[in-house]
């Protein structure tokens, strides 16, 4: 998950699970909070009807309800349309779970907006913090090889780095406390790297070398409340990684993904993976390019969404019988799973988790610049949904689509809640980049003015070679166009360290260099029309 400010869960069960504004109150809220009776504030009661809870069997086939899902996809193709167009998202993908098992795809908009190329269910995504999850599969997946206790402090498994703390024991900080979210780690999210970056290692991430993030530490005493951090699901890669001696991804191919069938999922982007993928847009439906987080447990999983949706109907009872873990984890691991745990608010292990009428409801929400994308699963009735887009304004797609999902499934009676967009404002580099292209153009427009004057005046005459002294200018403009091509539109590597801060191609970086240009063409101007010139004799 790329570092994100005032993220909140849309469910309120697990306010860091994903990468959603405060505030978001959605149906499926207001149903949770009827069922549990007023547990949650805020929210008005309304009226439901009674949610049917199929009885479960371990032996035989559950049966599947087909309304809900085809509710949806009717209500879904007619809104969606409206929607992309009112939060600013290009295309966006859904795939739907029902009866533990994916039952369709749908595709909706533009993956390139540039050709306008459709979206296709073939298409990967980056499904950011929603991956997660899959490290807690990972880590759950040494607990049942008896590599690994959950209670036990994570120091004792950490080979190349060690939690301390003058202040609180860190002795406490244990598996069950990073999954969790209540270890008392700071850093809610990382900022990522263009593919022209060198990228830290873990160790350099969690001693504050990735950007400006800051260093991973312990702000409270742990076990005492919740805090989501993804400093902590760093943590959970080393243990991974020191434990099973191999990298991550490939034991995450070998123990949790191969096993499940998920053989399209990566962990780092290549060419190959990018020729596959739609474009990703920032907040100004700017091209972004494929990015890279340095750790790749806290969101780097790349995957189509129906390979994605396999994975979360993992979770439940299949189609035919198939026990929730599918055999990767066991179903009492599962059970431990989405049981919320101690001080943790709403949150399981990885996963987040609203209790329902017979089951829960298990959620996770993930952004990374480009990319938006949200599952949600009711465990009873084994009916869920994964959605994907190549937007940063994705998230509040996402929330309202979760709501209209909420309504056709518990057949509430009522629309369903739409999210505000989000607000239409420029990111601060863009700022700083806009206000230097209008001092620039300003500078520019000043200079001109008083050339075009002495032009009148015949104080600028046309000079037989250009003057030096005004080439020098030249000089000066067209190395500041070449140094601003190279850093935002080159692929050339570049030589910075894992510390500096890393900067995307907006509109604004055009306009900088459009004006620059214009410089570089004023100042040849200059050189061949000098004040006085010196080729005329008096």
């Amino acid at each position: 998950m790329s570092k994100n400010n005032g993220q909140i869960h849309c469910l309120r069960a697990h306010p860091a699970c994903l990468d959603a504004p405060d505030g978001c109150k959605s149906v499926l809220e207001k149903f949770c909070i009827y069922i549990l009776k007023g547990v949650l504030l805020y929210m008005r009661p309304f009226s439901v009807l009674t949610v049917l809870i199929l009885a479960l069997s371990v032996s035989q086939p559950l049966p599947a309800r087909t309304d809900s899902g085809d509710d949806f996809a009717t209500a879904l193709d007619e809104r969606m349309p409206e929607w992309l167009t009112k939060y600013r998202v290009p295309g966006a993908v859904v795939s739907y779970i029902q009866n533990g098992e994916v039952a369709w795809t749908r595709t909706y908009g533009l993956a390139d907006l540039s050709t306008q190329k459709p979206m296709s269910p073939e298409m990967i995504f980056n499904f950011g913090s929603t991956g997660k999850v899959l490290t807690g599969w990972g880590i759950m997946r040494l607990v049942e090889q008896g590599k690994l206790n959950l209670d036990a402090p994570v120091n004792q498994y950490l080979k190349r780095f060690q939690i301390q703390s003058i202040e609180y024991d860190a002795q406490k900080v244990t598996l069950r406390r990073l999954l969790s979210h209540t270890a008392g780690l700071t850093i809610h999210g990382f900022s990522d790297y263009s593919q022209r970056r060198q990228m830290p290692t873990l160790v350099e991430v969690l001693n504050g070398q990735n950007q400006t993030d800051g260093k991973v530490v312990l702000f409270q005493e742990p076990g005492t409340g919740y805090k989501y951090s993804g400093g902590g699901y760093v943590l959970l890669q080393m243990v991974i990684e020191d434990v099973s001696g191999e990298p991550f991804d490939q034991f995450m191919a070998r123990e949790v993904t191969g096993p499940l069938g998920m053989p399209i999922l990566n962990w780092t982007w290549t060419p190959e993976l990018s020729a596959i993928a739609p474009v990703p847009y920032g907040r100004q439906q700017e091209a972004l390019g494929y990015r890279q987080l340095a750790s790749q447990a806290i969101g780097s999983e790349i995957t189509t969404v129906p390979e994605f949706a396999r994975f979360v109907a993992a979770a439940v009872s299949g189609a035919n019988g198939e026990p929730p873990g599918r055999g990767v984890l066991s179903p009492e691991t599962i059970a431990a799973m989405i049981k919320i745990q101690p001080r943790a608010q709403n949150s399981g292990l990885a996963y987040s988790v609203t209790p329902v009428k017979g089951g829960a409801m298990l959620n996770h929400f993930g952004a990374n610049p480009g990319w938006s994308a949200f599952f949600s699963i009711d465990s009873a009735l084994r009916e869920g949904l994964v959605m994907a887009t190549n937007s940063s304004n994705g998230f509040p797609l996402c929330a309202t689509v979760q709501n209209l999902w909420a309504v056709t499934l518990y057949h509430l009676n009522e629309p369903p809640i739409e999210q505000d967009p989000y607000p239409d404002t420029l990111p601060t580099q863009a700022v700083i980049e806009l206000a230097l292209a209008g001092l620039l153009g300003l500078g520019l427009v000043i200079n001109l003015a008083q050339f075009r004057r002495g032009l009148l005046l015949k104080q600028h005459v046309r000079a037989c070679r250009p003057k030096m002294k005004d080439l020098v200018w030249v000089t000066f403009w067209t190395l500041l166009v070449l140094y601003w091509i190279y850093w935002f539109y080159s692929a050339l590597p570049l030589p910075l360290p894992p510390s500096f801060p890393d900067f995307w191609r907006t509109p604004q970086v055009d306009m900088v260099l459009g004006v620059m240009l214009a410089w570089v063409a004023f100042s040849l101007a200059r050189a061949w029309y000098p004040r006085r010139i010196n080729c005329y004799s008096e």
